[in-house]
């Protein structure tokens, strides 16, 4: 004789708890998206690798400006927002992973991050976001700050982090 906790054996609650941190873990894993997006750079001798500031819980990283708020992720999406990488304000797309692409930092020692492809502004552009990824070997969590929107629908933010530090490529 088992004891039943609202119609469930015990037992079955705990293949269910069980089942759901499995599928949470290969969703963190693989992605649920259908694609893998490569978070490495490698130009002129040095290799960067962003993955580690990836979110795999897709919540992303937030910040506030004057401009608005902004929900983004590195190399992933967020939740809501259309599988958007970056979203201002809940509703308006600044980006899709899938349409990122890497360039070199022209100051520095890091890497520029570029997604595109956004909804649509005034004057008919889209929108788009640039990171600048900029190496501090001290910062073991990135420092988001937004710069600026320069030129209209085109949302630029700096991050400090050590995952922007170059290595040699191997």
């Amino acid at each position: 004789y088992q004891r039943r906790v609202r119609g469930l054996f015990p037992s079955s609650i705990w293949r269910i708890k069980s089942m759901l941190l499995f599928v949470l873990l290969c969703c963190c894993i693989f992605g649920t998206h259908g694609y893998e997006y490569n978070c490495t750079y490698t130009s002129n001798g040095k290799y960067y690798d962003l993955s580690p500031l990836s979110d795999c819980y897709y919540s992303g990283y937030t910040v506030s400006s004057s401009d608005g708020t902004f929900v983004l992720n590195v190399c992933n999406n967020v939740v809501g927002c259309n599988e958007a990488a970056v979203c201002q304000d809940g509703s308006y797309s600044c980006g899709y992973s899938s349409n990122a692409h890497f360039s070199d930092l022209s100051s520095g020692e890091g890497v520029v991050l570029t997604y595109t492809g956004g909804d649509t502004c005034p004057g008919n552009t889209q929108r788009q976001s640039i990171f600048s990824f900029m190496c501090d070997s001290s910062a073991t969590q990135p420092v988001f700050t937004f710069v600026a929107e320069q030129p209209t629908c085109t949302y630029r933010f700096n991050v400090k982090t050590m995952h922007a530090c170059p290595k040699p490529v191997a």
